[in-house]
């Protein structure tokens, strides 16, 4: 008797720790109910809304950063200025690409763009949208206490 319950016991523990791999997983229905979630939570005063966090990516490239650098530079004294690049693309060894990105819990996006062009080690040359730290319409995301 108490060996056919083991044996019934362990039939169905089989059963259902099968059967759940049976059914594959909906993505749709995931996505349904994310979007179920935001209609909620846009309808929802101000003050009520779940707390989203700012969420920041990449080098931090300010202006005065940027009036450091120099043509004929090392590679070297351009990383003890701008920090290691967030890409160094192995089809193109002679530029570092610096990128800051910022996904504001709002829902906003914004992205700062910096790119230094050398030839062998030496700077020629750089471009792209440094942060002017003195607008004041750059916040970066601080932490209230």
């Amino acid at each position: 008797m108490e060996k056919l319950f083991s044996l019934n016991l362990t039939v169905i523990f089989l059963f259902f720790s099968t059967s759940c791999a049976l059914f594959p997983d909906n993505p749709d229905r995931k996505r349904t109910e994310k979007q179920l979630f935001d209609r909620f939570a846009e309808g929802l005063p101000a003050n009520l809304k779940p707390y989203k966090v700012d969420i920041v990516q990449g080098n931090y490239i300010t202006k005065s950063m940027v009036s450091n650098l120099s043509k004929g530079q090392t590679r070297v004294q351009v990383q003890s200025i701008l920090g290691t690049p967030l890409i160094i693309d192995p089809f193109r060894k002679d530029r570092w690409d610096y990128i800051f990105l910022i996904n504001r819990g709002v829902g906003t996006r914004e992205i700062h763009r910096f790119m230094v062009v050398f030839e062998g080690d030496r700077v020629i040359g750089w471009e792209g949208e440094p942060i002017d730290e003195k607008s004041g319409k750059f916040k970066m995301p601080t932490r209230k206490f």
